[in-house]
């Protein structure tokens, strides 16, 4: 994989050079991180899925966000990344586990 930085000193310049930065994740890191995170959206009402699609601008504003600075290293962009997804999904599990305690009653 090949990461993009875009310098301070380019900026400044006014002068956009892309250059690539080694890739600094280890085996293990890319264990933690994986290529692909997968979220089970629950559809429960229609109120609630204004709450879940709130939750989802919310981690894509994240996502965004923590792409553009590059005063972190990628490993810890790529980690942070994966955290908030995990926070994301962890808050949909519980509506799903709530949805189906409303069913059995």
């Amino acid at each position: 994989m090949v990461q993009l930085n875009v310098s301070e000193a380019d900026f400044v310049a006014g002068r956009r050079k892309v250059r690539e930065r080694k890739d600094t994740l280890s085996e293990f890191d890319r264990t933690i991180v994986r290529e692909v995170v997968r979220l089970d959206i629950p559809l429960p009402d229609p109120v609630a899925m204004r709450e879940i699609a709130d939750k989802l601008k919310g981690l894509a504003n994240t996502i965004d966000a923590l792409s553009h600075r590059h005063e972190v290293g990628v490993r810890h962009q790529l980690l942070l990344m994966r955290l908030e997804v995990e926070n994301v999904q962890r808050w949909m599990r519980g509506i799903r586990k709530s949805m189906r305690e409303e069913e059995s009653e």
